[in-house]
């Protein structure tokens, strides 16, 4: 039994972590830090559950009221209660509920609580195929940028690599991730790109000068 601080505590919840700092009887104690996400409605069916603002503010919405909790403020919904917390800014709370009311699902997919490697296995291959998707969609831009550019200089861009290697970066620390792998990771990745644009770009330039031969032989 040793004292802890909550304000020390939330200094070291990163972004969508949800950290459990004590357990009281069969209610859980979890800290979790949110920004720009709004839940879904949904209830709790067997617990109540309190949020404690410690640090920014926040909206609780009911289906009649919202009601807005800044530092200090504190409130609870009895279990089932429609609500839904709304986040435009950082905001760092502490939840007390009874042990298993969060899920996957009533936490949009932040809480992740796995009890056997097969479960961490299925989390990242979800993961995963996120990460696919959007490297797909990535992708989609990268050829549609060839169309405006005029050169390779301006095709493999250094500068621009560089700023965005800076804006990953920044954000692996706001997010919590390791800013040493995703900079390799990105390196990589923009490498992989640059190549596919430069290949758009030529195919591009080769299909302007056909044209224009075509024209000049009219």
């Amino acid at each position: 039994m040793t004292k802890f601080n909550l304000n020390d505590k939330a200094k070291n919840t990163q972004l969508f972590e949800y950290v459990n700092i004590a357990m009281l009887n069969d209610h859980s104690l979890n800290l979790v830090a949110v920004e720009n996400r709004s839940l879904d409605f949904h209830i709790h069916a067997d617990s109540d559950e309190m949020f404690l603002v410690v640090e920014g503010e926040m909206e609780m919405e009911f289906r009649d009221r919202l009601e807005h909790l800044s530092v200090g403020d504190c409130i609870i919904v009895p279990r089932g209660t429609e609500h839904r917390p709304v986040c435009t800014a950082l905001v760092k709370c502490l939840l007390i509920e009874k042990e298993g009311t969060l899920t996957n699902e009533n936490t949009g997919g932040t809480y992740q609580k796995c009890n056997s490697l097969e479960d961490v296995r299925t989390q990242i291959d979800r993961i995963d195929t996120e990460i696919v998707r959007l490297i797909a969609e990535r992708g989609s831009f990268v050829k549609q940028a060839a169309t405006f550019k005029k050169d390779n200089n301006a095709v493999q861009a250094p500068q621009r690599v560089e700023a965005v290697i800076q804006k990953v970066r920044s954000q692996s620390e706001t997010l919590g991730a390791n800013a040493d792998v995703v900079e390799k990771l990105y390196r990589e990745m923009i490498a992989g790109f640059v190549k596919m644009e430069l290949n758009e770009f030529e195919k591009r330039k080769k299909y302007e000068i056909e044209q224009a031969d075509k024209e000049d032989l009219e």
